[in-house]
Formats: C-alpha cells, sequence, structure tokens
C-alpha cells in the first residue's frame, strides 16, 4: 500500500524470467535441447531474483513470528511491498484499485467456491485435526476473496472504500521459488540428476513449511523421498502452486502449461480439472471441449480488437 519503486519496476532478471515463462506456458516444446536450454535459463533467473532486488537489499520469504497468521496477511496482502516482494502493480490512496470491487462476496463478480477449495486443496490432515494449512484462512473468508478486499485476517470486515488500495501482486519470492523447483524438475526429466530433484522438493518443502502444510497435502508422505520420480513431483509442484497462489491469477496459466507439456503429455488432468471448474450437469461438456478442442483452451479476441487491427484473426474455435 503505497509506491515502493523496487517492487512496481520491472527490472532486467524479472523481464527475462517473464519472456521465458511465456514460452513455457505457450507449449513452445520444439526440441529437446532448446527444452533443456529454456528451463536451465529459468533456474538462472530464478537465481538471481532470489539474491537481491534492483534496490540492492535482500529478497526473503516472510516468515510472521511465531506463525502469526494475521501479521502476514497485513504485511503481504494488506500493507504489500513485504520483504517478499518482487513485482506488484502499485496503488495508494490517491489512486485506488479499480479491481477491489470484483471481489466483494456480495456484489462482486469473482467468488470462491469454498467446497473445492477445502476438499480438493486443503483436505483435513488424519494425523491432528488442529493441524491446518493457513492458506486459505488468508485467501477466502465467506465466500469473497479475502486476500485481496479484507481489512485483516481475524475479522471480517472489508477494507473501506479509503482503503481500497491493495496492490495487485504478479511475483513474490514464493512464486519464484516453485517456478524454479518446476524448472528443476523438467530438467531432471531430461538427464534423471537426482540432486535436481532433491533441490526441488527442498524448494517446495521450504513454502509447505511457511505454510503449515499437513500430511493430508503432501504426495510424498510415508514415501522415501530419495526415490522420488520426476513425474511425481511435477504433479506436486503443480498442486502447491495452487495452493500458495490461490486467487493470485496463476492457475489457469500451470494447469495449461502442465498438459500441454511433451506434446499433452498430461492432457488427462483437464477431465479431472473440469470436474473442479463448473456446475455438475455441464461436467461431460467442458471435459469434450478441453479433450477435443485445442482452441477452447485459449479466451476469443473481443471483437472490438479485431475490428480496430485487421491483422489479427479470431481464435478457430470461436468463428
Amino acid at each position: 500500500m503505497g509506491t515502493v519503486y523496487r517492487n512496481g519496476r520491472l527490472i532486467m532478471n524479472n523481464k527475462q524470467l517473464l519472456i521465458n515463462r511465456k514460452w513455457h506456458t505457450g507449449g513452445g516444446w520444439f526440441s529437446k535441447k532448446r527444452f533443456i536450454k529454456k528451463n536451465f535459463k529459468s533456474v538462472v533467473f530464478c537465481d538471481h531474483i532470489e539474491t537481491t532486488s534492483s534496490a540492492g537489499d535482500s529478497i526473503k520469504v516472510y516468515y510472521a513470528n511465531d506463525g502469526d497468521v494475521a501479521a502476514l496477511f497485513d504485511e503481504m496482502y494488506y500493507k504489500g511491498n513485504c520483504m517478499e516482494s518482487i513485482f506488484e502493480l502499485q496503488f495508494d490512496i490517491d489512486k485506488g484499485n479499480p479491481f477491489v470491487e470484483w471481489f466483494r462476496s456480495v456484489l462482486g463478480y469473482i467468488q470462491a467456491n469454498t467446497a473445492n477449495i477445502n476438499i480438493e486443496y486443503f483436505p483435513s490432515s488424519q494425523i491432528d485435526r488442529k493441524w491446518r494449512d493457513i492458506r486459505p484462512d488468508i485467501a477466502v473468508k465467506q465466500g469473497a476473496i479475502w486476500k485481496w478486499i479484507g481489512l485483516s485476517q481475524t475479522g471480517l470486515t472489508y477494507r473501506p472504500e479509503t482503503a481500497s488500495n491493495s496492490n495487485w501482486i504478479f511475483y513474490r519470492l514464493a512464486d519464484i521459488m516453485l517456478i524454479k523447483a518446476e524448472a528443476l524438475t523438467q530438467l531432471a526429466f531430461a538427464d534423471n540428476d537426482r540432486e535436481k530433484l532433491k533441490e526441488a522438493l527442498d524448494l517446495v518443502r521450504q513454502i509447505r513449511t511457511r505454510a503449515n502444510a499437513p500430511e493430508s497435502t503432501d504426495m510424498l508422505y510415508g514415501q522415501n523421498e530419495n526415490d522420488v520420480s520426476a513425474r511425481t513431483l511435477e504433479e506436486f509442484i503443480l498442486n502447491e502452486r495452487g495452493r500458495e497462489l490461490l486467487f493470485e491469477g496463476k492457475r489457469w496459466f500451470d494447469v495449461l502449461r502442465y498438459v500441454k507439456r511433451d506434446d499433452f503429455r498430461n492432457r488427462d488432468y483437464l477431465q479431472r480439472f473440469a470436474v473442479l471448474s463448473t456446475s455438475p450437469e455441464k461436467i461431460s461438456i467442458l471435459q469434450e471441449k478441453w479433450i477435443n478442442h485445442e482452441g477452447s483452451l485459449y479466451m476469443p479476441i473481443y471483437y472490438s480488437e479485431i475490428e480496430m487491427n485487421e491483422n489479427l484473426n479470431q481464435n478457430e474455435f470461436y468463428k
């Protein structure tokens, strides 16, 4: 809240990583050699970003004192520009965030499917019912996307109009760490390097430790971690990104990248994802569309854009 120029500017390493991620999400798997090169570059850019910010100060994963969830919410989402921040769209009192109203539970356009969140993403621990992941308590309250509109984590009060200036977080360190873990895992697919898998898993574990994540969401719980496969870790990272970056605008792009890899190697994941994405009577329709029509995985180009630019062609699926 309030402009911090370090976090409101896209520096070179951040820009290069964005370019690299665009290539991945676009499905640019043209050759094994280029695939390896792009993932290696992702690791390099993540290493640079993890070290220092453009202002020269250290970027660290934010750990609230004694696991204080309210403090984490306040620093990361209410105030913004916390020590974990890398790039945020800046708003302040004089220039409020115009998208805040989208997330209110009554009049908002975007609401949380709390049933799926609790059952699919944050199931209860089978060891200790008091062992809870802190992230749903930060993200959602009463069906509203709380991390963007809540006044505090502990109450049920929306931000007043005079404080509707929450920044939009594009990148924070936890995201970068999971990007690095994903890139290391993809490199391990190519060379079966156990050290890369170990490093990737350690990054995931760091994020889960901060979140107090229970065993119920640990795909490797009870297993010998020395035997972890790249395939299992790939899906584990996808799921962990879904939990850590809940309602931060990353999920569909993460799923698309996962599904399209190696000529749609993980296409079947779309069947499962459709179940979480629509009402029961529409599931089979959505599954058929996503599985059999690649163009349906992308949004149509708005008609006014096509009218203004004769070089644009509408996505085939929507013609």
